[in-house]
């Protein structure tokens, strides 16, 4: 009787490979991601052609004159190729947190799924508050108070390409910062954040916020730090209701059943 042919070290390798959990979440994070690279590319695409309307709302946001000059041949392209990259990765920054958030809960029960993907809308909807809120209010008071620093015989000559980079480092960050409630949500779902703790640190994230604002916040401007701080300090108070609800019950009797976010 013959006995089967006993398998390689690798072979015996792969099997293990394919029956590993991690293995099998690195799957999950990849599918995810190969859907993120196509929806960049498909929105930077789309968003090639808006850009020549998007670059003269941005004109219009200039306080006093929306004169821009290019500094070299192909600097209006480069900048349209920006402006266009930069509302692609906003459209699929929502598959890359789906990817994590797919990872980490492989395996469990089939409720989270029905939460994977409504946190798609979610995402967009937050990204598109905080860059809505930097673009309309944020934007125009550090560039009235910078511009103002123009002396009468000084006449601004702003390039297109300083110009867009400038509004995209505000615009940017603040739609990733509008995520907290959504990144709170996840990780009080999988139990690494409790609400207690973000009730009880309330001070030091307080103090954390003002510094992000005053280093986010272009120019040394109180009230554009403040117009920053406001809705960060708000996000936060959102978030700790957020891991409140988003715990388990069972974990939230045991850690104080009379507690509520306060």
């Amino acid at each position: 009787m013959s006995q089967p042919p006993q398998e390689s070290p690798w072979e015996q390798l792969a099997q293990y490979l394919r029956r590993s959990p991690l293995v099998h979440r690195f799957e999950a994070i990849r599918r995810y991601l190969g859907a993120a690279l196509i929806v960049f590319v498909a929105a930077a695409t789309a968003a090639f052609s808006l850009a020549p309307a998007v670059l003269q709302d941005m004109q219009r946001r200039m306080p006093g004159s929306d004169e821009l000059v290019m500094l070299a041949p192909a600097e209006g392209f480069l900048v349209r190729i920006k402006v266009a990259l930069a509302m692609g990765a906003a459209t699929a920054v929502p598959l890359v947190m789906l990817g994590v958030w797919a990872a980490a809960t492989r395996g469990r029960p089939r409720g989270r799924r029905l939460v994977t993907f409504l946190a798609i809308p979610v995402s967009l909807g937050l990204f598109g508050l905080g860059a809505w809120f930097a673009y309309g209010w944020i934007v125009p008071a550090a560039l009235r108070f910078l511009l103002g620093f123009a002396a009468d015989r000084l006449e601004a000559m702003i390039s297109v390409n300083s110009y867009v980079n400038f509004i995209l480092s505000i615009v940017v960050p603040f739609g990733l910062v509008f995520q907290l409630p959504l990144l709170v949500f996840f990780l009080a779902r999988l139990g690494i954040l409790r609400h207690r703790t973000l009730a009880e640190r309330r001070g030091f994230a307080v103090v954390g916020i003002a510094a992000l604002a005053a280093a986010l916040t272009p120019g040394p401007d109180v009230f554009s730090q403040l117009l920053m701080a406001i809705p960060l300090v708000v996000l936060y108070e959102v978030s700790i209701w957020v891991a409140w609800l988003a715990a388990p019950r069972a974990r939230r009797r045991e850690s104080d059943p009379a507690w509520r976010p306060s």
